[in-house]
This record gives C-alpha cells, structure tokens and sequence, in this order.
C-alpha cells in the first residue's frame, strides 16, 4: 500500500513503507536503531483533537496491561515527534486483510488461522478485555508460523 507520501524517520525507526492507513492514522513498517523489527501507528497530523491523542494513549496502556497475555501486540512506546504522536510496536506479520487479498490460504491453512484467532481472543477474554472492533484489518498473521496477533487495542474495554 506503498502511497507518494514521504515515509518519516520517527525517533529511534527508520520507516521503510506506508502499510496501511485509518481514518487518524498512518501505519508503517520499519527498522528500529538496533535491527530489530517494528510497526509505527502514527497521527496523521499534529492537528488531530484531544480524543485522537486520547485514544493513542488508552491503547498503549490497554497494550502494557496485557503485555503478557499471548497473541496481543507488544506496544513498546509513544513517542512524540513534530508534534505528532506514535506508537512504537512489534512487527506481528501481514494483516488478516491483505493476506486474505492477496494469497488466499488453502482449507487446511485457513483453519489453522481460524483456529488461532479463537484461541487469542480466548487469552484476551481471559484477562476480562474485549476488543469492540475486531476485523481483518486487526489481525495480524506471521506467514510462516501462522502466528496471529491482535492490533488495534484503541477501543478495548474491560
């Protein structure tokens, strides 16, 4: 989904491409400093109003709550820069969505993700969260393990 826009340099990550977007947001895949992969959500402008930083800032502390429940994204900071806020979280794989677009999975692969997505809102609902906008587009699957992981924690409530 690589657009015209410049991709940013955000504290500490070098973006590399523009993977998606949302109505406050812009997604990027990147590189931190020391190697080690990353995704950064980040305000599409520093203009966006109090509810936008406030739904940044509840869903990195929804992400730091359920840090060690698996198969939910790892947040590891909100950072500000220019003005513009961004979150700074682990690499999770593609999304659900654009798998689905460009490689539909065979039967037995499909059950597998199926599988997994049951059993990380198993672990979510166990911690008393649920998610309120669980979609393709909030679910990340590893290509190789099928590894899922749930985004998107911006309108989770306990």
């Amino acid at each position: 989904m690589t657009r015209f826009r410049a991709v940013p340099r955000v504290s500490g990550v070098t973006c590399t491409d523009e993977i998606g977007s949302g109505p406050i947001s812009l997604i990027y895949r990147g590189t931190r400093d020391d190697g080690r992969p990353v995704v950064v959500k980040r305000l599409r402008s520093a203009q966006e109003g109090p509810a936008a930083i406030a739904q940044y800032q509840h869903e990195l502390a929804m992400a730091h709550r359920l840090a060690q429940v698996p198969g939910v994204v790892r947040i590891h900071e909100l950072i500000e820069q220019t003005g513009a806020l961004a979150l700074v979280m682990d690499d999770a794989g593609i999304a659900l969505r654009q798998l689905l677009r460009t490689a539909r999975p065979g039967l037995e692969r499909a059950l597998q993700i199926g599988a997994r997505i049951a059993d990380a809102l198993r672990h979510l609902h166990a911690a008393s969260v649920v998610h309120r906008d669980l979609n393709p587009a909030h679910l990340a699957v590893d290509p190789d393990t099928l590894a899922v992981t749930i985004l998107d924690l911006s309108l989770a409530q306990e």
